[in-house]
């Protein structure tokens, strides 16, 4: 998510970027490749996930387990001497650390781990900076101008008399993030049927504008 503090433009990253990167480290060397299933990362607006079939050891089968003190015995002992010698593993076993220092960079959540025959599964959740700014749309509530009293929905209403492209009504209303507009503003329009599209059979098309 994108801020601004005057004319400094602020990065707010969902999840702490080193923490994130240790949790891929840790995929990659704990992989089991004999399987042929890529570890799959799924990016939600909130949280993500990471998925790999691969393995830890068997004491070590709880989120809680895997941030307490213990001792590193990665799945490919090879893999991780190589990572450690090229100086992407700073220290076999640190790992864990660095995620939790990182995480309390952000006052960020801990990672959650799900351990099972399956594969194991990580949870990232965003920090609740990224949560304040995601609530807000990463959008500046200054930039839209009240008229007469009345409400957003209603201006872009009025505004669609004639039937409007999105790029038309974000220009107007001064929208900078096209995902926050539809979620926020177009989809329930849509639902509610305030606004109706010119192309309902085809609602991607790029031809599509929307009118009251």
């Amino acid at each position: 998510m994108i801020d601004y503090e005057g004319v400094q433009r602020i990065e707010q990253f969902m999840f702490h970027k080193d923490a994130f990167r240790e949790i891929l480290l840790n995929a990659i060397v704990h992989k089991d490749y004999s399987s042929c299933n890529p570890i799959q990362i799924s990016v939600y607006e909130d949280k993500i996930y990471i998925w790999n079939d691969g393995e830890m050891p068997p004491n070590l089968d709880s989120t809680d387990k895997l941030f307490m003190k213990h001792s590193s015995k990665p799945y490919n002992p090879k893999l991780a001497n190589v990572f450690f010698k090229s100086g992407m593993i700073e220290a076999w076993g640190r790992g864990f650390e660095k995620i939790r220092e990182a995480c309390a960079l952000y006052d960020g959540p801990l990672p959650e781990y799900e351990i099972n025959e399956a594969g194991i599964m990580v949870l990232c959740k965003a920090c609740d900076k990224y949560l304040g700014m995601l609530r807000n749309d990463g959008q500046h509530p200054d930039h839209y101008p009240n008229q007469n009293g009345q409400d957003l929905n209603k201006q872009i209403i009025d505004f669609c008399k004639e039937p409007k492209s999105v790029q038309e009504i974000m220009d107007e209303f001064y929208f900078d993030s096209r995902t926050s507009f539809r979620r926020k503003y177009l989809t329930p329009m849509l639902k509610n049927g305030v606004l109706k599209m010119t192309i309902p059979e085809k609602p991607s098309s790029k031809n599509q504008k929307y009118f009251s």
